[in-house]
């Protein structure tokens, strides 16, 4: 949830896929900064007004800790999440794929189902190529 001194009104929901690496540049763009580093997320700025930019798809979220060594963590994985999927790649192999329209709470993992084969064939190579690009320069 963010307000702005400059949206009045009972506020609106924003459909567009955000993550919490969108916070930092967004702050920096709202404080009229430049960071001198490369940034892995996008201000979320141009969504505060009543515009409708060109925006992601999906988006990696990614955990690349030390896995299970640390007591209760999870293991490494790279996931790709879309308006209306959700596909997990664990190092160790394993596989966690969700329909967010038919399952929001991510309770049925489909993965390795024939009916979402194809759709899993897709968010894997996706996958690869998200979890490979380099960071968006400043």
């Amino acid at each position: 949830m963010i307000r702005t001194p400059w949206r009045q009104g009972d506020g609106t929901v924003d459909r567009h896929l955000a993550l919490n690496v969108d916070l930092a540049p967004t702050v920096a763009a709202l404080a009229g900064v430049r960071p001198g580093i490369p940034q892995d997320g996008r201000s979320l700025v141009p969504l505060l007004g009543a515009q409708d930019p060109p925006w992601r798809v999906d988006g990696l979220v990614e955990y690349r800790g030390p896995g299970q060594l640390r007591v209760g963590g999870p293991p490494p994985y790279r996931a790709l999440r879309t308006h209306r999927f959700l596909y997990v790649a664990y190092d160790d192999g394993w596989r966690e794929l969700y329909d967010m329209r038919r399952d929001p709470w991510q309770l049925d993992n489909v993965a390795g189902t024939r009916r979402y084969a194809v759709t899993q064939r897709y968010l894997a190579r996706r996958l690869a190529v998200v979890a490979q690009a380099p960071p968006r320069s400043p």
